[in-house]
């Protein structure tokens, strides 16, 4: 990864669709949706605005019946020029700032803390530069289980019929 100059900016809201401890597959990148508080709001707005001959941040914030989100994002794979880069995942921390077990998965709802960092780039094919934001940490304040409630419809269909069955015991 080349150097850079990054500046560090923290969101907290609640998560949903948390996809940080493995990956999205499908997207190929580690991602967690925030239902930003309104500091936060403001925080991401102030990104989207113009520095000088900087233009904003690209993401946007989406709004549903729960409130306004951001999604963040980190890739698996970079590449800088020189050919794919594997990426490391993001930190997961919980509430004590220890890694968060992986058997404990975070369910929709959970309080975070996300970390990312904001860096400047030159935009291919046109003039001129842009700010870009890339997902690092999230600290889980206050964890909200992960449940049959946060399955997909994929996952729901997979285990269907299962609760129905006799339990085996050796």
């Amino acid at each position: 990864m080349p150097a850079r100059n990054v500046e560090w900016y923290y969101f907290q809201g609640k998560s949903s669709w948390a996809k940080v401890q493995q990956p999205d597959l499908e997207f190929k990148n580690w991602n967690i949706r925030v239902y930003l508080k309104p500091e936060s709001i403001d925080l991401f707005n102030k990104l989207k605005e113009p520095e000088g001959d900087v233009e904003g941040i690209l993401n946007e914030l989406k709004e549903d019946e729960d409130g306004k989100f951001a999604t963040f994002r980190r890739p698996m794979v970079k590449n800088w020029g020189r050919g794919d880069e594997h990426m490391t995942p993001p930190e997961v921390l919980d509430a004590d700032g220890e890694v968060l077990s992986k058997d404990k998965l975070i369910g929709n709802g959970s309080d975070v803390t996300v970390k990312v960092e904001c860096y400047k780039f030159r935009k291919p094919f046109k003039k001129g530069m842009g700010k870009a934001i890339r997902l690092v940490a999230v600290r889980v304040d206050n964890l909200v289980p992960y449940s049959r409630e946060d399955y997909t419809p994929e996952q729901e269909k997979a285990v269907q019929g299962l609760d129905g069955q006799p339990k085996q015991l050796f």
